[in-house]
């Protein structure tokens, strides 16, 4: 498991530059990019957004989710997903209201046989993973 972090949004100036660095992270089956969160203005909608790639780096397929300990604020695009060996994927996590620097995000990660990740990767496009986690409001 990886716990990733979030940083103050680029509105926000921090003291300490090396807090807001922007540096990838790999857990051994995926590579992160960045591995903290830098949530802006949404420049669609409404709230702040922050992006993370995940790819892939093993030989095998590999199954993740991304948590929070604040659901009810953050909707995460797709939560979970499967990405076959050298596949990527970017991950949107939004928020409406304020980011409290007290909430947390969690990756989580298995690695799956070939014939898991097939399984899991169609199963999970046809219960929509690509839909939003959580609606606000």
């Amino acid at each position: 498991m990886t716990s990733l972090m979030h940083s103050r949004s680029s509105t926000e100036k921090s003291r300490d530059q090396s807090a807001n660095s922007v540096s990838p992270q790999t857990s051994g089956l995926l590579h992160i990019v960045p591995h903290i969160f830098q949530f802006s203005v949404s420049k669609v909608s409404t709230g702040q957004v922050a992006k993370v790639k995940l790819k892939n780096t093993s030989l095998t397929p590999v199954g993740y989710k991304l948590k929070t300990n604040a659901p009810q604020k953050y909707s995460v695009r797709p939560v979970f997903g499967v990405l076959m060996p050298g596949d990527s994927v970017k991950v949107f996590v939004r928020s409406e209201g304020w980011i409290n620097p007290q909430d947390r995000f969690l990756l989580q990660s298995i690695a799956l046989g070939d014939e898991e990740g097939h399984t899991f990767q169609a199963a999970t496009v046809n219960a929509g993973c690509g839909k939003r986690s959580i609606q606000n409001g």
